[in-house]
């Protein structure tokens, strides 16, 4: 996966993402969600280069979200997943985070960054993202450890 690339599709083609609203206010973009017009060609685009890794390393991409500067994603957990997650995220501010619980993760700046997580009914962890710039995050998970380990070996 060339994420270098994707980010780029993404940074070049903003003012074209229709952007979710969250309680009245933009805060994200689904990228690996159905949409028509100029954004379903940007979303062709990072698909398949989600769907290679997909099928490279029996992996589900759960999450390929781009917030723009003021967005975030609320508390919430992932209790019902299960699974075991690599989390890519690049940034452009070091002051945008992933808190779990008490925790803040701050991002590197304009970096491609892999953080490790495993969410399920015994460890529910609420969390959420701020981010302060343009943010990007794709998140691969998988029910097997191995998998994700694999993926974050081959793709840094």
């Amino acid at each position: 996966m060339n994420l270098n690339e994707i980010k780029d599709i993404i940074f070049s083609n903003r003012n074209n993402l229709k952007m979710l609203e969250f309680k009245g206010k933009e805060e994200s973009i689904y990228l690996n969600r159905p949409t028509t017009g100029k954004f379903s060609e940007i979303r062709d685009l990072i698909n398949e280069e989600i769907s290679l890794v997909e099928a490279i390393y029996k992996v589900q991409c759960m999450l390929a979200v781009y917030y723009p500067p003021g967005g975030g994603l609320g508390w919430h957990t992932n209790a019902d997943a299960d699974m075991y997650n690599a989390i890519y995220t690049y940034s452009t501010s070091n002051k945008s985070y992933l808190q779990i619980m008490e925790n803040k993760i701050m991002d590197s700046e304009d970096v491609w960054t892999v953080k490790t997580t495993y969410w399920s009914k015994e460890n529910p962890s609420p969390h959420r993202v701020v981010a302060k710039g343009d943010r990007i995050t794709i998140t691969f998970s998988s029910p097997d450890k191995y998998k994700i380990e694999e993926l974050i070996n081959d793709i840094k």
